[in-house]
């Protein structure tokens, strides 16, 4: 069904002959849209945008950014302060809109409303529903309730309750206290936007194939250097299937239930993210018959197997691209890629459109109908037929929405259990949710306040959970499963090149596991393999790629800790509601989770000073500490350190 959109447009005043941008949410800040000069000093453009909540700035030459004179709100809880733009939804300062980081609507006739307000003055008290046509006097009341705030700006809270019979009807909507808008609520959720069930509490651990072991009867790989030679982009150490074959008895071991991998396509780099062919599994890898004995040990095991697919993108040397180079318009794959004229020079980005400043990265042109779409949807379905369990999307704000919505809808399917995944770095992962693309993205805000917290001490506990709950309030009405909790991955710095210390390290990985989403642990992690430049840029990496160690070592506290940690969550973490802050003083936060007849309550101590912890329940049960040999119930707590406690009997009653 398509989106419906409306036309909006952006005017900005200036010197003339300047080079003006629109950068925002649309879809990302990383794609800039021009804004030509109309007439002397007046630049302007017109998007066609959907339903919903946008912030934005101009660019002057590159570097100035500027605020939008009127505009009317600036968003005063984001750190940057942008311009605010609500499309088809409430008036400012209430800032509401019947999109899918607002709103959630669920075939049992349950509602989700997220509203901010910016002045407490108009804060709405209510939303009403109208959800009997027959009726329109009748009206269901849902009180808006705080979940937080920045300064004056606050995030509010409903659910409602409809009846399941009537919740194909369509009602509609408003708030109470605020100006008469009326909304109406959308279709409701129903089962193919649900994740596959494996996906509740899962541990997923992604390995950088490459850096992985060789399998003990693999044959040498001719241009794999030695595992002390420095890593680099152009550094092989010969790691395949084979070897993450013999290496899942650890894997399970250590408590993973899902293995994540790399692109294992043909490619002459070691990261395969530029494919030559997209329907073979390199031979480098073992090929395809070692593809379907790891599925085949995998599932042996009760684990899964999520694989990359790197679609935007192939590498220059991929023989649709070489065609184009050597037969121009002659070419049958011209429609392939964005190509901008001809002739087409390799590695000349004025000829043909690419991967940033990757100029031996076409950019396939995904467009709907197109050849390029329909190769990797091909490429999908062969993935799909050999068993693998899901599947990474790769870079998805980098193609079009249709083409993620029509991959899943393919994929599913083909196999209805399909974990699809994805890489989105950007703010708002909701416009890939469920029917639109996937069922888990990834959640770099949330990692982002983990390391200022854990790693850098830049915050105190306080602002750590303040920007959790406000991160997650922001992303939308989702279930915990819908956000992929990380300490880093391949493409960023690892976690311990910035906390340097172990202690450190083993403290987040407790908050990380104690949460109820699916975590992805790095390879590696629990081996302390660290890098030597955590500053390099997303993407670029390298210095952190390293080689995985062998795997018959004595185990260390990580590895100790990993598996108890991995045992908790599996014993307890199915019968525990989301976390709560009980209290955070200064850099210790305690954490809550809750069941019906237990609770698991966790004292983190990020701090450099031991503290005091005076108010542990009666009946409490010390079930793990962290970085503390000597720890009893009530002993002081040491700096960098943790406990989890178990309590026995229903959570208290709220005052």
């Amino acid at each position: 069904m398509a989106t419906l959109t409306v036309p909006v447009s952006f005017r900005w005043s200036g010197p003339p002959g300047q080079k003006v941008e629109l950068v925002g949410d649309f879809p990302d800040w990383k794609y800039p849209r021009a804004m030509p000069e109309l007439s002397s000093g007046l630049y302007a453009c017109e998007l066609e945008l959907e339903a919903g909540v946008y912030r934005y700035k101009y660019r002057v030459n590159g570097h100035g950014w500027m605020r939008d004179p009127s505009a009317r709100l600036i968003d005063h809880a984001d750190v940057f302060e942008n311009n605010l733009l609500v499309v088809g939804g409430t008036t400012p300062p209430v800032v509401f809109a019947p999109d899918r980081r607002h709103l959630a609507f669920f075939e049992d006739g349950r509602a989700i409303f997220h509203v901010e307000v910016a002045d407490p003055a108009f804060e709405p008290s209510h939303v009403w529903i109208q959800d009997d046509p027959k009726e329109p006097r009748r009206r269901v009341f849902a009180p808006l309730k705080l979940e937080a705030s920045r300064g004056e700006w606050r995030l509010l809270k409903a659910e409602a309750q409809l009846a399941p019979a009537r919740s194909k009807a369509r009602p509609v909507f408003g708030f109470s206290g605020a100006p008469e808008q009326v909304f109406q609520l959308p279709e409701p959720r129903g089962q193919k936007c649900r994740p596959p069930a494996w996906l509740d509490g899962a541990v997923l651990y992604t390995i950088f194939v490459d850096r992985w072991l060789r399998g003990a009867s693999s044959a040498p790989m001719p241009q794999a250097r030695s595992r002390r030679a420095p890593t680099t982009a152009q550094t092989f150490y010969g790691g395949d299937l084979h070897g993450i074959r013999e290496g899942l008895p650890y894997l399970q071991d250590l408590g993973v239930t899902a293995v994540v991998l790399s692109p294992i396509h043909c490619s002459p780099t070691p990261h395969r993210y530029d494919s030559t062919d997209l329907l073979a599994v390199d031979a480098a890898l073992g090929g395809e018959a070692a593809l379907g004995k790891l599925v085949e040990a995998v599932h042996a095991r009760g684990m899964r197997l999520v694989l990359d697919v790197a679609a935007t993108h192939v590498n220059e040397a991929h023989p649709a691209f070489a065609d184009v180079l050597a037969r121009q318009q002659r070419s049958r794959f011209c429609q392939w890629f964005r190509l901008k004229r001809f002739p087409v020079v390799a590695r000349d980005t004025s000829t043909f459109e690419n991967y940033y400043d990757r100029p031996e990265l076409p950019w396939l042109d995904l467009r709907e109908g197109g050849p390029a779409r329909k190769y990797v949807f091909k490429a999908v379905e062969r993935l799909i037929d050999a068993g693998v369990d899901g599947l990474r999307l790769d870079a998805m704000d980098d193609a079009p929405a249709s083409f993620w919505q029509e991959l899943r809808a393919r994929a599913r399917a083909r196999n209805p259990e399909l974990l699809l995944m994805g890489e989105v770095v950007s703010d708002s992962p909701a416009r890939y949710a469920e029917e639109r693309g996937i069922d888990l993205a990834t959640d770099f805000r949330h990692r982002e306040a983990m390391l200022a917290f854990f790693a850098r001490g830049a915050i105190d506990a306080e602002e750590f959970w303040a920007r959790v709950v406000f991160d997650r309030f922001r992303s939308g009405p989702f279930d915990a499963s819908f956000h992929l909790a990380f300490l880093d991955n391949h493409d960023t710095a690892r976690f311990l090149s910035m906390a340097v210390l172990y202690d450190r390290l083993r403290l987040a990985l407790a908050y990380l596991l104690l949460r109820p989403e699916p975590v992805a642990l790095t390879y590696g992690t629990e081996m302390g393999l660290a890098g030597s430049d955590p500053e390099r840029i997303l993407d670029d990496a390298w210095p952190e790629r390293l080689p995985m160690p062998a795997l018959d070592g004595p185990p260390n506290q990580t590895q100790v800790l990993l598996r108890e940690l991995t045992r908790l969550r599996r014993q307890w973490g199915g019968l525990l509601g989301p976390p709560r802050r009980v209290r955070s003083q200064g850099r210790l936060l305690v954490l809550e989770r809750y069941g019906p007849d237990l609770t698991l309550r966790a004292y983190l101590n990020a701090s450099d000073e031991t503290v005091t912890i005076a108010d542990i329940p009666d009946r409490a049960r010390l079930l793990l500490s962290i970085n503390d040999p000597g720890a009893s119930v009530s002993s002081p707590l040491p700096a960098c350190a943790g406990r989890i406690f178990l309590v026995p009997g229903p959570p208290p009653v709220p005052a």
